[in-house]
């Protein structure tokens, strides 16, 4: 989508019309999704293991997880975007000064700022859903202590469904007093899909051995992968609510849990291990980006080769992440993971 947009600015439109290139914000409520799945089942592991939730450990695992990698970007995209690009280019890229935006990025509230300057913001607007992340782990730890005593899933479900209808009433009935920029925020409080991913991760908990032989078949593996590629590759209507899209979703990602020989999905390194960069290809996409659109403004050669054989474009962002993301866990992030391991209470696999 980004590729997409960055080439738009170039008036060179290849692809621009393709459903997938229009799901960037399908892909950030499936992050939330996957978020809320995770965190739920291992929190309830954890419950069942030990009668209880580790409040301490839980946030200081979630620390060691975001805050190393979501600082370093802040600080990538206000040194790229607020010092060296007004230097190079003699104009201010960012909406905002760095007096004003970097105290909102350091407090993890970066969905204020994207939700005040909607342009401007350069590879910080990503950011925004990191900073819901967090706002999210403010009160999940708890709701799992008031939830897990008696009927986990009947009670996320309920909170599920109910702050959904709350975000589409509130949306829609936003109050006139409050100006444009207290409406986006709100429309960043995104916490009914985390709380949707909590229950598919309950339910999955519960009933793993139950799944574990539905998904045995290839058939119903295959029947939830389409029903998914569906989702993103087109945009008819049936699968454009909420509850749909999460619902698929976390369908697949109990799929592929199944590790048969009768697994549709191949047991690949380099997928597992696209799987542990992720978080920084989420991260780090935006910031790619910035040099290769300044190297069209100011390299004619580079214009003409991409315009005319666009798809490089693509390739050269989706390849430049991944190594990024690759070298940045390497040599960065698993310092820090490796410390997060002390406060891993269960493991996933002696469930």
């Amino acid at each position: 989508m980004h590729c997409s947009q960055n080439l738009k600015g170039f008036n060179i439109m290849w692809g621009s019309g393709a459903p997938i290139l229009q799901k960037g914000g399908l892909a950030v409520d499936y992050f939330f999704v996957l978020s809320g799945f995770l965190l739920t089942y291992l929190a309830f592991c954890e419950y069942k293991a030990n009668g209880k939730i580790r409040i301490r450990a839980f946030f200081l695992r979630r620390i060691l997880r975001i805050f190393p990698l979501y600082y370093l970007a802040v600080f990538l995209g206000y040194f790229t975007l607020g010092i060296l690009y007004p230097m190079f280019r003699n104009k201010s890229y960012l909406s905002f000064s760095i007096s004003e935006g970097l105290p909102y990025h350091l407090l993890f509230l970066p969905n204020w700022i994207s939700a005040k300057y909607l342009d401007g913001v350069g590879s910080l607007y990503g950011l925004w859903s990191l900073g819901v992340e967090e706002q999210f782990y403010l009160f999940f730890p708890f709701l799992c202590i008031l939830f897990f005593r008696r009927k986990p899933i009947v009670y996320f479900g309920i909170a599920s469904v109910s702050y959904l209808l709350f975000y589409n009433y509130f949306q829609a009935n936003f109050p006139t007093r409050l100006t444009d920029e207290y409406r986006q925020f709100a429309y960043t409080l995104r916490f009914h899909y985390m709380l949707m991913g909590g229950f598919y991760g309950l339910i999955f908990v519960q009933y793993r051995e139950l799944f574990a032989a539905l998904f045995s078949r290839k058939i119903l593996q295959l029947f939830v992968l389409i029903l998914f590629l569906f989702t993103i590759f087109t945009s008819l209507s049936p699968f454009r609510h909420e509850v749909v899209h999460a619902s698929i979703f976390c369908l697949l990602l109990i799929s592929l849990t199944n590790e048969s020989q009768t697994s549709l999905y191949p047991n690949s390194k380099f997928l597992r291990h696209l799987g542990s960069i992720s978080f920084g290809i989420y991260v780090y996409h935006g910031l790619v980006s910035y040099p290769l659109r300044y190297s069209l403004e100011i390299s004619p050669n580079s214009f003409a080769i991409i315009s005319q054989v666009p798809v490089i474009y693509y390739l050269l962002e989706i390849s430049l992440t991944i190594l990024i993301s690759h070298l940045s866990y390497v040599h960065y992030e698993q310092k820090f993971l490796k410390l997060k391991s002390k406060f891993t209470p269960v493991r996933v696999d002696q469930k």
